[in-house]
């Protein structure tokens, strides 16, 4: 087993880990023997978020990054908190497969961005143990990743928008409103019948 630390390399340089086992099939003796060396590379990637509002660097934001296990959970890469200063996020660490990224909070006066997610794709060559591509496919949202297959690096600009956010449909929002259209509805009949009754006994 082994497990990636802070000092792992990002990029197409990888990791290297070499294995070897000595073992010893003779009680009587201290001579060891040893297998041939196995080696293997472990490539891992960063993904880097810059917060704009469509047109300048946009601070107060935050962000949650997550891995799907392949069982339906949603595993927690790290998360961010809101900072006014802060409009770039780094998120290490990352290996080959599906993940999601989540606005947590948006700054003031800004709507938050539906849910993105995407899957990172890397093609090793065969025999050579190289990174020879990198890539980031959305999934659902809209989000656009562009790559640096050297730095083992994927980015992407978030825009928020400005204004109120607007219930979508089929939300609670919508509910409100039918509610009070049925209300105004039986109310604009319960004063017409009056009205002609009214009439009538005048």
């Amino acid at each position: 087993k082994a497990r990636l630390n802070e000092e792992a390399v990002i990029g197409s340089a990888g990791n290297t880990n070499k294995a070897y086992m000595t073992y010893s099939n003779n009680p009587h003796s201290d001579t060891m023997g040893k297998t041939e060396t196995d080696t293997v590379i472990v490539f891992t990637y960063r993904l880097d978020v810059e917060k704009t509002d469509g047109t300048s660097p946009l601070g107060g934001a935050a962000f949650a990054l997550y891995k799907n296990d392949f069982d339906g959970n949603w595993d927690l890469v790290k998360t961010f908190a809101p900072d006014p200063h802060q409009t770039e996020f780094s998120f290490e660490g990352l290996d080959d497969g599906e993940y999601k990224l989540v606005e947590t909070a948006a700054p003031a006066g800004y709507n938050k961005i539906e849910d993105q997610v995407f899957n990172i794709v890397a093609d090793h060559k065969d025999g050579t143990l190289e990174l020879i591509s990198l890539n980031g496919e959305r999934v659902s949202g809209t989000i656009e990743l562009s790559h640096v297959v050297a730095t083992g690096t994927l980015s992407t600009t978030i825009v928020n928008e400005k204004g109120a956010t607007l219930p979508s449909t089929g939300g609670i929002g919508t509910t409100i409103f039918y509610v009070l259209g049925g209300v105004l509805a039986c109310g604009a009949v319960v004063l017409l019948i009056t009205q002609k009754r009214m009439r009538r006994e005048g």
